[in-house]
C-alpha cells in the first residue's frame, strides 16, 4: 500500500477512476467510494493493479476493469491530463499535500478547509450549500 519512503502511490488508484470516468462516468464517485473503503476498511493494496482490477469488476465495471488489466495510450494520456490539471490546481491554491479540498460552487474555484474532515465533515457540505 504504501511506496518507499512512506508514501501511498494513488497512481493506480487514480488511473483506475480515470478508467471509469471514461467509460462509465456517472460512477466514478461509486469508484472512489469502493477503492477508499477497500483501503482504509478492509486494509486492502490499492497500487496492486489486480486488486483494483477485482474492485472495478465487482461493481459491474468491465469496461474500466478491461481498460486497466491492459492501458492503451488513451487511458495513459486522459490519466496524465487529470493528474496535469490537479497540479496546476495545487499550484494555483498554493497547496502541497493531501488530503487538500478545492471545491466549485458554479461560479469558480475555492480553498475548502480540509480539516473539518476531521471535525466535521458535514460542515464542507453546509459551507458549500449543498445540504
Amino acid at each position: 500500500m504504501v511506496a518507499a519512503g512512506g508514501r501511498l502511490d494513488s497512481g493506480p488508484a487514480t488511473l483506475a477512476l480515470t478508467a471509469v470516468s471514461l467509460s462509465a462516468p456517472a460512477r466514478e464517485r461509486e469508484a472512489l467510494s469502493a477503492i477508499q473503503t477497500a483501503r482504509y476498511v478492509d486494509g486492502a493494496d490499492i497500487t496492486d493493479a489486480a486488486i483494483l482490477i477485482e474492485i472495478l469488476a465487482s461493481l459491474s465495471l468491465a469496461d474500466a476493469a478491461a481498460m486497466m488489466a491492459e492501458p492503451q495510450a488513451a487511458l495513459v494520456a486522459a490519466d496524465q491530463s487529470r493528474m496535469a490539471y490537479a497540479q496546476t490546481l495545487m499550484r494555483r491554491f498554493g497547496l502541497s499535500g493531501v488530503p487538500s479540498l478545492i471545491r466549485d460552487d458554479g461560479q469558480g474555484l475555492a480553498l475548502a478547509d480540509a480539516s473539518a474532515l476531521y471535525r466535521n465533515p458535514l460542515s464542507l457540505l453546509l459551507t458549500a450549500s449543498v445540504a
